[in-house]
């Protein structure tokens, strides 16, 4: 049994080998440390912070005083006070300044004493806690399960989770067919709302959405909303990934986060999509952003794998005939693609080898700006 405890007690403090020196280590040092952050909000890794005690007992005063800082920043969060009062941040950055004074015997006190260079002191804190302040905003966003939980006050739900290698339809009441992805979660009312269709998800899924104007569907997923009378689209949103996407293929759909406000800050700020165009939100910067979807389909289905043939065409018919097909604004100059002639013939190729051959052909170049096409040329002789 002594063998057994040795072994157990030498694995525990191989598994909790200290990765770094924290002799030197000071407030600031611990409130930048995302590992520490995390045992502290969260617990994690606490048999090697337990470890780091025992092993830095210089530092155990110090550790307290950063853990007080980063739970006192979470409960203001819990608080949703996510703007700190200036002269409260300003006291705080004054106590942990007469705290260094008190817990190490500094070799420069006199320069210490000085005004600059406490206040540089003072800038450094204050940056660590705005840090912590976006840390714990960004931390806090708005979950599959949070938004689920909200839900159940007001409805009785089920949930659809495809745990299958391919997708699976769900029909929803209302005629609605989602189809879900692998690894994909949907949660909806058992009896939609008077007013409206509100749906979560977690993951990827296609919606089919039956139309009815007098209750708007919605599509919840993490910071995103997404909200249709009758069309079909794309949510991509996981929990663990950075971007998050809406992608139409028929219809109009608006799609906005709460959590992205416009100048006025009083109002979500959101774009809307046509077909072909998808909006990104990208959840470090909180910024949503409106592009083309990455494989843009012809309107009509199949009309893009029917073969036609130009034939001494005039550039700017074709670039017309390909607007209309894929329901995508492009945009050139008339007067200097007017001597532009070209024969060809498309057939399945994806739209931007259409352009592509196009802008060979003629010397130019295409990009897109704000979901949009853009042609630049300097004409042809």
């Amino acid at each position: 049994m002594g063998d057994f405890l040795k072994m157990h007690v030498s694995v525990w403090l191989w598994t909790c080998t200290i990765r770094m020196d924290y002799s030197n280590f000071d407030l600031q040092d611990f409130l930048n440390d995302d590992s520490f952050v995390q045992w502290v909000l969260e617990g994690k890794e606490d048999a090697y912070w337990q470890h780091v005690l025992l092993t830095f007992p210089s530092r155990q005063i110090l550790i307290g005083k950063a853990r007080e800082t980063i739970c006192q920043l979470r409960d203001e969060e819990g608080k949703k006070s996510l703007e700190l009062n200036e002269e409260d941040v300003l006291r705080r950055i004054q106590r942990e300044i007469e705290l260094q004074d008190a817990i190490f015997e500094w070799p420069v006190k006199k320069r210490w004493n000085a005004g600059w260079l406490k206040w540089a002191a003072a800038a450094v804190i204050f940056v660590g806690i705005g840090w912590l302040v976006w840390f714990s905003k960004f931390s806090r966003a708005t979950s599959y399960a949070d938004l689920v939980a909200r839900a159940k006050d007001r409805y009785e739900m089920t949930e659809e989770v495809n745990a299958s290698n391919g997708p699976v339809k769900v029909r929803l009441e209302d005629g609605t067919v989602v189809t879900l992805q692998r690894n994909s979660r949907l949660s909806y009312p058992v009896h939609f709302g008077k007013d409206n269709r509100e749906t979560y998800l977690s993951g990827e899924a296609f919606f089919e959405v039956t139309k009815n104007p007098d209750k708007p569907f919605y599509v919840y997923s993490n910071e995103l909303v997404t909200k249709v009378l009758g069309t079909s689209f794309v949510v991509k949103s996981f929990d663990s990934e950075r971007m998050a996407s809406v992608d139409v293929r028929i219809g109009q759909v608006s799609v906005f986060s709460p959590r992205y406000t416009g100048p006025g800050k009083d109002e979500p700020k959101g774009v809307i999509l046509s077909p072909n165009q998808k909006a990104v939100f990208d959840r470090r910067k909180e910024l949503l952003s409106k592009h083309l979807s990455d494989q843009p389909l012809p309107l009509v289905r199949h009309a893009g794998e029917q073969r036609k043939r130009f034939e001494d065409v005039a550039v700017a018919q074709v670039l017309d005939e390909l607007e209309v097909l894929y329901g995508i604004k492009i945009i050139y100059n008339k007067e200097i693609l007017a001597r532009c002639i070209i024969s060809t013939v498309f057939g399945s190729e994806s739209l931007n080898d259409k352009l592509d051959v196009i802008c060979q052909t003629i010397g130019a170049t295409h990009k897109e700006i704000d979901a949009q096409i853009i042609i630049e040329s300097t004409g042809c002789l």
